[in-house]
């Protein structure tokens, strides 16, 4: 979920206390988990241009290639799950779906918004066919 959440904040503002934020969790643990990520190589801790104290996470491009490969893998899976489901039953299931996620009165929380990993032109083609 963390390397979720990484992509899925706006370039240059995945902090620890935006990944913590995102993740409802703390910085402390945010810490604790970017440097395991960051000594298997996944993501590079860079410093913070605009605050000396602070730190941005940027996925790593062997990583970025792994979570592409990943949810190539996983669009597939979904679009084959739901093949034969309509339109209007995938909108039914999507709203129970977020029914049950607010069960505790907690809203969206910014996964739903498209990632900020880009797409290469290799892959393109990849993307429409899901």
């Amino acid at each position: 979920m963390t390397m979720v959440a990484i992509a899925h904040l706006p370039e240059g503002k995945a902090n620890f206390n935006n990944i913590a934020r995102k993740l409802g969790t703390t910085k402390q643990n945010v810490k604790q988990i970017v440097t395991a990520m960051e000594r298997k190589g996944y993501i590079d801790v860079i410093p913070n241009s605009e605050d000396r104290r602070a730190v941005n996470v940027i996925i790593t491009e062997a990583e970025k290639q792994v979570v592409y490969q990943v949810s190539k893998k996983g669009m597939f899976f979904m679009a084959e799950l739901f093949k034969d489901f309509s339109t209007e039953e995938l909108e039914t299931i999507w709203k129970m779906l977020k029914k049950l996620y607010g069960f505790d009165g907690e809203e969206q929380n910014g996964f739903e918004e498209d990632s900020n990993l880009k797409v290469d032109e290799s892959k393109k083609e990849d993307v429409k066919r899901v």
